[in-house]
């Protein structure tokens, strides 16, 4: 957890840091800020939460383009593809290290596209032509800004 005789101690907690929270059960922070001092329980600046989440969607048949995610967190991304075939080509990160959990719960295919997304650092890189998962399949994306690039893992 938290402590802030340490942070002032080492000027402040470096990028990457990860802290439990208190306030929250199972919650981890992950420090993107280098010297920072802040009790993310108490002011998240320079702190993401990494708890994940849990999103479903139910898409119209098609491609889509740079999926917007709904915040920092990991996601647990349920894609319910009973509208027919479903094509990502990328997701927006908003982390170094942020992981999709990426799930077809419909009847039709999903395919995640690698190196199409119209954003650079918002691309798949991996498998040419994606990876396509049927029904009850799961795969696993991680954000690498490194390489400004999403990973299957």
């Amino acid at each position: 957890p938290f402590d802030a005789v340490a942070a002032a101690a080492f000027t402040g907690y470096e990028i990457g840091a990860k802290l439990k929270s208190t306030a929250t059960p199972g919650r981890v922070w992950t420090n993107y800020l280098d010297g920072n001092v802040a009790n993310p329980d108490v002011d998240d600046t320079g702190w993401a939460a990494s708890d994940p989440l849990y999103v479903t969607d139910a898409p119209a048949a098609g491609t889509f383009n740079d999926v917007v995610l709904p915040g920092a967190s990991d996601y647990a991304l349920d894609i319910d593809t009973a509208a027919g075939n479903v094509v990502h080509t990328g997701f927006v990160a908003q982390r170094n290290g942020q992981k999709l959990f990426l799930s077809n719960t419909g009847a039709n295919l999903y395919t995640v596209d690698a190196l199409i997304g119209s954003a650079a650092n918002n691309q798949v890189r991996g498998i040419p032509g994606g990876l396509t998962i049927v029904q009850n399949q799961t795969l696993t994306l991680e954000y690498v800004a490194d390489l400004n690039k999403w990973l299957f893992v």
